[in-house]
């Protein structure tokens, strides 16, 4: 019992000892630009009034965000094709429940006679 409650203080001791004596180095991050980050941000702020056309209202009766033709004429083709995997889907999916259906039927039925309730 005695012997027991040794060793454990002893592993305990070990196991706060190694945990305590590593030295756990913690670097302190820079939160400063460096060189090309500054650039770049002096770059981006002097385009700054370029970016205007990123507003919503100007992208709402921007012409060039509409489709045009040849874009509607995908849409449309893209729609169809949607539309006709959707059907085969359900055509297929209702198949086996058809399928079943008729084979459910004779077994329900049985051989035509009915049974009586004892």
């Amino acid at each position: 019992g005695a012997v027991g409650a040794v060793v454990c203080i002893l592993v305990i001791g070990l196991i706060v000892w190694r945990c305590r004596g590593k030295p756990y180095a913690y670097s302190r991050v820079s939160h400063e630009l460096d060189p090309e980050e500054r650039e770049f941000k002096k770059t981006l702020e002097m385009q700054g009034d370029d970016l205007d056309f990123l507003t919503l209202d100007d992208a709402l009766d921007d012409d060039a965000l509409r489709f045009d033709a040849s874009e509607l004429s995908q849409l449309d083709a893209l729609e169809a094709y949607r539309r006709n995997l959707v059907s085969e889907a359900d055509g297929v999916l209702n198949e086996p429940e058809a399928n079943g259906a008729k084979a459910a039927a004779p077994e329900a039925g049985g051989d035509g006679e009915e049974e009586e309730a004892v």
